[in-house]
Order: C-alpha cells, then structure tokens, then sequence
C-alpha cells in the first residue's frame, strides 16, 4: 500500500525580470549571457506594453521563499555585472507568487543579502500572496 502523503499546503514560484527596453530580447540576451525562462515582446503580444525577459529560481513550488530566492539570485550570479549595469536603466524587479492552501500561511520575509543584492540590481520585490480555500 502507498504510503498517505500530506497534500501540499503552499505553492511558491519566484521569477525575476528586466523590461522597458525597445531592443530584442535576444540583444540584451546577449549582453547578459544568461537564457531567459520566459520573453515578451511587444510585436508579437499588442496587450504587452514593453519588451520583457525573465528567469524562473529553477525550484519546485514546494521549496520555501528564502530558498527559491536564493536559488534565483544563484542563477543570475554568472551575469551580475551586467544586470548591475542595466537595472538602471531599465525596470527591473523579482516577483514572488505564494498560493497558499487550506489556511497554511508560509514565512513571507528577506534576510538583508537578499535585499542588499535586489538593491544593486535596482529590482523591486513584489509579493503576491493568494489564500486558496
């Protein structure tokens, strides 16, 4: 018999990005040298307003905040002085989505390396909570 699995209590996806710039994302991926997860681009979607290339943490939904942020920094560290050099000039941000399931609320918090890195990067920290029956 399969052993009882407790159903997962929270989801958790953490993406970074970098959008405003009118080149092909395929430029800018060749200045930062790291292959985005996902890219937008105005011509090809008319409701996106701006060009846009972001990279995922590469974790499960099961991993904790702090981790899958960890592990998104982590990605983009072969490229940091690039994105150090173009978060000013462009918007930059990392977007963190918890689903939250059945009334489990996980720990929503940023050590000071996270936001001191989010900081040189010029990014914002969006977090998007959604408390799911």
């Amino acid at each position: 018999m399969p052993e009882y699995q407790e159903p997962m209590r929270s989801e958790i996806y953490v993406t970074s990005w970098l959008s405003g710039f009118d080149a092909d994302p395929a430029e800018i991926t060749a200045i930062v040298g790291i292959e985005p997860s996902d890219i937008r681009r105005r011509v090809e979607r008319p409701q996106v307003k701006e060009n846009e290339g972001s990279v995922h943490s590469g974790l499960g939904p099961e991993a904790d905040l702090p981790t899958q942020v960890a592990s998104l920094l982590g990605r983009l560290e072969p490229a940091w002085q690039s994105l150090f050099e173009l978060g000013p000039r462009y918007d930059a941000g990392i977007v963190c989505v918890v689903r939250s399931h059945g009334g489990d609320r996980p720990a929503i918090w940023f050590d000071s390396d996270i936001v001191k890195r989010a900081a040189e990067l010029n990014a914002c920290i969006d977090v998007d909570l959604y408390a799911l029956p």
